[in-house]
């Protein structure tokens, strides 16, 4: 019988990499190398780290094609019904009439607008790689999330430079560059 969902702990994540930290070790050496290879690394320290973290941006400002599509149908509907009650209005006299038939004419012009930059922003994610854009931050995607269908997160990748020989504390420095060595081994 096959197990499904099995996520390890914490406990267990800690003993394989205390049990096969020079393996680890070896892997990242080779994968630096690698990527010194390919030109990925012109020197220094590089540091890794893969984790997701909720990001700060809301669904709103995060364009897919579903998400503009969905945009689209409620702006147009909204058009719609915005036009019948201007055709309303119209067959109505005074002066009520005639400020009700300015607001909704200005409403209308601002659900014209948010259709052209909704098809701007079509044409924006259509040339995208990976189809999303994200107005408050680049890097941020829509992910899967537990129970609420969707959420916007980012994965975040940290970039170190190696401390130089001429660091204003000679300790600091040996111990930044064992440090350093630790990481490029």
């Amino acid at each position: 019988m096959f197990v499904r969902n099995v996520e390890a702990g914490g406990r267990t994540i800690a003993n394989f990499r205390r049990e096969h930290g020079t393996a680890i070790r070896a892997s990242h050496r080779r994968f630096v190398l690698l990527c010194r290879q390919f030109g990925l690394i012109a020197g220094g320290m590089v540091a890794v780290d893969g984790s997701r973290f909720r990001a700060v941006n809301e669904r709103d400002r995060n364009f897919t094609p579903v998400t503009i599509r969905r945009r689209m149908e409620q702006v147009d509907a909204s058009i719609q019904r915005y036009l019948s009650m201007l055709d309303t209005t119209d067959q109505q006299d005074g002066e009520a009439a005639e400020l009700r038939t300015i607001r909704l004419t200005t409403r209308l012009d601002e659900l014209r607008r948010q259709v052209r930059e909704l098809e701007a922003m079509e044409e924006a994610v259509a040339a995208s790689l990976d189809r999303q854009i994200s107005l408050t931050d680049p890097d941020a995607r829509v992910m899967a999330s537990a129970g609420r269908g969707t959420a916007s997160s980012a994965t975040v990748f940290r970039q170190r430079s190696m401390p130089t020989a001429t660091s204003s504390s000679p300790t600091r420095s040996s111990t930044s560059a064992t440090t350093a060595r630790r990481w490029l081994i």
